[in-house]
């Protein structure tokens, strides 16, 4: 769906992209959790949503971790997009209750219907996953390294952590670390994580590098009792001003001992 903001922003919740109306600038694109926290506010505007509201529908319902550090993050990304558009003072927010989407007009792009009220139809707020101590352990260490690794790229005063592409998934550019992985034959690497980039509904019709992680392809493996997956997926858009974030996911097959 599309959503025409103030007459002059246009917002592709489909897309996952928010531009500017009869302007030639590139789309800004956003990555899912983005995308889903801004239609979130779109489709309530001039009603307050409280923290724990968008924490619920934009995190916890998709099986991300959810806290308010992220919440306050995201929410700054979607204030400089729109200030970069011209728009400073479209969210508002209520201290301890939540944010407000404050446009003066959204309408659908057809323009028959204003959206002005809180659908009945949301979701109720989702329990939160609890992770296996033994299982979250892993992930961290998992995570901790590949998200080193991805970060390395962005920073100008470090030498980048040389990647090896192994293929492309539609517009997506799947590498892994040439020092620590062994690909064999890469073709069945990439029909592993396309199913992984289907659950997380990460968007490979746009430019994007996604940074792959698999226990499986270590050169070494003392100590890994069980196999874990992991994509970082870090949008090639960028727009001044604002920091493209990478999303994460991952998947982790626990061998049973005998």
């Amino acid at each position: 769906m599309k959503f025409i903001i103030n007459k002059r922003i246009i917002f592709h919740e489909d897309k996952s992209s928010i531009e500017l109306l009869d302007d030639t600038i590139e789309p800004v694109m956003l990555t899912a959790t983005l995308c889903r926290v801004l239609s979130l506010l779109v489709k309530n505007n001039n009603l307050l949503l409280t923290r724990e509201f968008l924490l619920s529908n934009g995190w916890d319902e998709y099986g991300k971790s959810s806290s308010h550090s992220n919440l306050n993050n995201y929410i700054s990304m979607i204030r400089k997009i729109f200030n970069s558009f011209g728009e400073s003072e479209i969210i508002v927010t209520v201290p301890r209750q939540g944010f407000m989407f404050s446009a003066d007009e959204v309408n659908t792009v057809d323009g028959e219907s204003s959206l002005s009220s809180v659908s009945r139809d949301l979701p109720a707020p989702a329990a939160a996953i609890k992770w296996k101590p033994a299982g979250l352990v892993s992930l961290v260490l998992a995570a901790m390294a590949i998200l080193m690794v991805a970060a390395y790229p962005f920073f100008d005063r470090y030498q980048p952590v040389k990647h090896s592409e192994i293929g492309k998934i539609d517009h997506c550019s799947v590498e892994v670390l040439t020092t620590s992985h062994y690909v064999k034959h890469t073709d069945d690497e990439l029909e592993k994580i396309k199913p992984l980039i289907e659950t997380a509904r990460f968007n490979c019709k746009v430019p994007a590098t996604i940074y792959y992680f698999n226990t499986k392809m270590l050169v070494s493996r003392a100590g890994m009792n069980n196999d874990i997956s992991f994509l970082s997926y870090c949008p090639a858009s960028r727009l001044k001003g604002v920091e493209a974030q990478c999303e994460n996911t991952h998947e982790i097959i626990e061998k049973r001992q005998l």
